[in-house]
């Protein structure tokens, strides 16, 4: 389902406007029934969005997405004392971080 809300907070970081559905200003009313009506309207429109929506969180937003961004900003900490986490290596890479090898099953041990 596609979404239309306000750019609040994180909600443009799993919104992407005009792919995964609107975004609008805080308190554009008007905006906000615009981008309703579109989809109102054209379900075909409404159902591609939703589509791209779901890809795009199950991908961006899932368990495993979010514990590999936890671990390589905890692992900034522990290699650079916060100073830098774009050297540590990608959490995604088959490479072996201070803390332990990566396990490739779902169970995660540091």
């Amino acid at each position: 389902m596609p979404v239309v809300s306000t750019r609040h907070a994180g909600i443009s970081d799993a919104v992407i406007h005009g792919n995964t559905g609107f975004l609008v200003n805080e308190g554009d009313i008007d905006a906000m029934a615009e981008y309703l009506h579109q989809l109102l309207v054209n379900p075909e429109l409404a159902g591609e969005m939703g589509k791209n929506a779901r890809e795009h969180i199950s991908i961006n937003f899932s368990m495993d997405h979010s514990i590999n961004r936890l671990r390589r900003i905890v692992e900034s900490y522990v290699i650079t004392g916060g100073k830098d986490h774009d050297a540590v290596p990608d959490p995604t890479s088959n490479q072996t971080s201070p803390l332990g090898p990566k396990s490739e099953s779902t169970t995660y041990q540091w």
